[in-house]
Order: C-alpha cells, then sequence, then structure tokens
C-alpha cells in the first residue's frame, strides 16, 4: 500500500519558490537535487504501464505515480483502489490549474510550467485525482502527454476510475420557476403569457 508522510499544510514555506517558477519556469537548483534523492520511479516502464515525464500508472503494482510532485514530497504514489476519481481539470478543479504547488482550493499540482498558459496543451491534458488517505484526502493535480494512452491504461485496471460521479461534479441548478397560467388578452387578439419574476 502506498502512503503518503507529509501533509501539504507545510507547504506554505516553499511559496516563494513556487511563486517564482509560476512567473519565469525556472526551477531552484536545489530542487531536483531533492527530487533525486526521493525518486520512486524504476528505470523502466513494463508494458502494461503509463509512463511520461509527468506520472506513471504501474500496472503490477496498480498504483499512480505523480511525479515532480511537491518541494517537501517530490512523488507521490497513489494504490487505485483509494482513488475516489480522476477527471479532467476542466471538470474537477473549480478554480483552475496551477503551475506548482497547492492551489486555491488545495489542489497539489505537480509541477509543469506551461500549465501557467490558459491555451496550452497542458491545461486540455491536465487531471486531477482525488483519493482516500486517513491522514490527508487531499486532491493531486498532475498533466498527462498522451491523455488516451493514459485513460486507457487507467480504465484496464481500475474500469469507471474515470467515468465515477462525485458531490464536486454534480451541479444543481434552481428548480424553473413555474410560469403564471395564460390569460387571453383583450379582443381575442392571441395570448398574453406572464412568467415568474
Amino acid at each position: 500500500m502506498a502512503s503518503i508522510q507529509v501533509p501539504n499544510t507545510t507547504e506554505t514555506e516553499h511559496n516563494e519558490i513556487y511563486q517564482q517558477f509560476a512567473e519565469t519556469g525556472k526551477v531552484d537548483p536545489a530542487v531536483p537535487e531533492h527530487e533525486e534523492k526521493f525518486r520512486k520511479v524504476p528505470s523502466t516502464a513494463g508494458v502494461d504501464d503509463y509512463d511520461d515525464y509527468h506520472v506513471r500508472v504501474c500496472a503490477a503494482k496498480r498504483t499512480l505515480l505523480i511525479k515532480h510532485w511537491l518541494i517537501i514530497h517530490p512523488s507521490l504514489e497513489i494504490d487505485l483502489d483509494r482513488v475516489i476519481y480522476i477527471l479532467p481539470a476542466a471538470n474537477a478543479a473549480k478554480s483552475g490549474v496551477t503551475s506548482w504547488g497547492v492551489g486555491a482550493t488545495g489542489v497539489g499540482w505537480a509541477r509543469d510550467f506551461h500549465r501557467v498558459f490558459s491555451r496550452s496543451k497542458s491545461v486540455e491534458n491536465s487531471y486531477v485525482c482525488k483519493y482516500r488517505d486517513a491522514w490527508l484526502g487531499h486532491r493531486v493535480g498532475f498533466t498527462v502527454e498522451d491523455p488516451a494512452k493514459f485513460l486507457q491504461t487507467l480504465e484496464k485496471l481500475e474500469p469507471g476510475i474515470t467515468t465515477r460521479v462525485h458531490d464536486e461534479q454534480v451541479y444543481h441548478p434552481e428548480p424553473p420557476k413555474a410560469a403564471e397560467p395564460e390569460r387571453p388578452t383583450e379582443e381575442g387578439q392571441g395570448t398574453e403569457i406572464q412568467v415568474g419574476e
């Protein structure tokens, strides 16, 4: 079982580094060194895996590995049986995406400078995963390079994982006001319909 050891709430100390990255796209030199120390990614992917620069879906372990996650926790491995949903960010991130760090709604975004450009392929290829964890229970946002292959790999391992309905996605509009009954107009010129204000 994958585990998470550090809460997102401690990430405020790195806000300056996240902000610098959002503005310049340059990573503080200490960050890649730190990531290398905590690297969990095996050198080669299996034939049934999905693997790119940002994420890996491992069929043998049935996990989703988010690479380049937060500074204090460079990679995040989530057991697929703990996933509540994986949806396109456009459907799941109410306040949009961010290039790196914890966003306004608590989504911990893995590093991808291209997400700062609202019309970039990275925004279109971004996903949010909500997962069950007794300690954190947060959501993670990330980019994938080949959405079709990523989704196909996930669905093969955990059917329905990318189509699950969740409370945050369901929109409950106000019920429409009932129209008042039709009233005849003067001298049979037709019908006047009045609707609620």
